[in-house]
């Protein structure tokens, strides 16, 4: 291992945070999930085409309101996010502005990499969000002085059929080497 980073997983409840992070670790798609309650926690050593290899800590936080409190200190020492929205509901769109509020309030405006991830895109007939309207926010985004030097990307994903969930988690990883956010692991005791 010659990397660790903690990845977060936000966005609204039910835009499939758990079951992007279950089919990146090879669990495969279940269609009835218990919400999640706080924050679930994984992990899998990522390799980087260049050969380097990092474990990275998946975070999946619940998002429901109810949980903002605690949500609060899991932000803490995040490497980077997955921002996620469900292409089929137009509100948990609507809602980014305020995950990236929580975001940057949460861990003092540091500026880590974020994926924008628009997922359950295998519910074409029923979408509501288009791939125009997402990259365009992003670009709005970009503009911002403030969102100006932070690395930031958007993806369409299915979590059910397996679309682009490699790819984003890839982007995350690549992405984190290259701006040198994470943090090689000391040795118990070491400073």
């Amino acid at each position: 291992m010659d990397f660790m980073a903690k990845l977060l997983l936000i966005g609204d409840g039910a835009v499939g945070k758990t079951s992007l992070r279950k089919r990146y670790l090879g669990h495969g798609f279940n269609a009835s999930h218990l919400m999640t309650i706080g924050a679930d926690f994984a992990s899998k050593t990522i390799v980087l085409d260049s050969g380097i290899k990092f474990v990275a800590q998946i975070w999946d936080l619940a998002g429901q309101e109810q949980f903002a409190s605690v949500r609060q200190r899991f932000f803490l020492g995040a490497s980077a996010v997955m921002l996620v929205f469900d292409v089929t509901n137009r509100d948990t769109f609507f809602n980014i502005p305020n995950w990236l509020q929580e975001l940057f309030s949460a861990t003092n405006n540091a500026k880590i990499p974020i994926i924008l991830v628009g997922n359950k895109v295998d519910l074409e007939d029923h979408r509501v969000v288009r791939k125009e309207d997402a990259e365009k926010y992003l670009q709005l985004l970009r503009s911002s002085p403030f969102f100006s030097d932070i690395p930031m990307a958007y993806i369409e994903t299915s979590a059910k059929d397996g679309t682009n969930v490699e790819d984003a988690f890839h982007w995350l990883a690549k992405t984190l080497v290259e701006s040198d956010v994470i943090h090689k692991p000391r040795a118990f005791g070491s400073k």
